[in-house]
């Protein structure tokens, strides 16, 4: 088998907060969005970096 279905530059987002230390999922959105028109090939919502406050 020759393809491969994950190419390019796939980032890990880390999940943005508010003030009051809770997810913002716009702001998620909004970065995901802005990866993508910037050239990645997609964007990793569900990684586990450790990022939760």
């Amino acid at each position: 088998m020759t393809d491969n279905i994950f190419t390019g530059t796939m980032p890990a987002l880390m999940t943005p907060c508010t003030a009051e230390r809770k997810p913002d999922f716009d702001a998620l959105v909004r970065k995901g969005r802005e990866l993508i028109e910037a050239g990645m090939s997609a964007v990793v919502y569900c990684g586990s970096m450790g990022d939760w406050p």
